[in-house]
């Protein structure tokens, strides 16, 4: 609903769309769960996640953030890859590496991928020198 190509290039524009993104997102899961009659402590609660306040210290946020990232690689990483290149998602890699708990690490080491996607992940986790 919100296109990223609805915003300027670059960091600057990316960073505004996913700005935005969460805060179309937080008033979309105010409008459904008030509908459902969630009460409004539960609301902010799940706007807090959407919006990630307080994350990485709120454990729910740590929890949600992993999801993301786990899903990221499951069903996005090769279609991202192919339009990003290979150099620009090894930083994406590593930024999303620094993010994860260590749980969400072992289980991303076991998700199936191509062995061009595996490669990438490779260069990503190795040390820089």
């Amino acid at each position: 609903m919100i296109p990223r190509e609805s915003y300027p290039a670059g960091r600057i524009g990316y960073l505004k769309w996913r700005e935005d993104l969460k805060q179309f997102h937080a008033q979309k899961a105010d409008d459904i769960l008030r509908e459902a009659g969630y009460d409004g402590d539960m609301v902010s609660r799940v706007q807090d996640l959407i919006r990630k306040r307080n994350f990485p210290r709120v454990p729910d946020g740590r929890v949600l953030e992993d999801a993301l990232c786990l899903v990221f690689l499951e069903t996005q990483f090769a279609e991202t890859t192919a339009k990003t290149g290979d150099e620009k998602m090894i930083g994406i890699l590593q930024k999303s590496w620094r993010k994860m708990t260590p749980q969400a690490q072992q289980i991303a080491l076991t998700i199936p991928m191509t062995p061009e996607c595996r490669a990438l992940v490779e260069k990503a986790l190795q040390p820089s020198s």
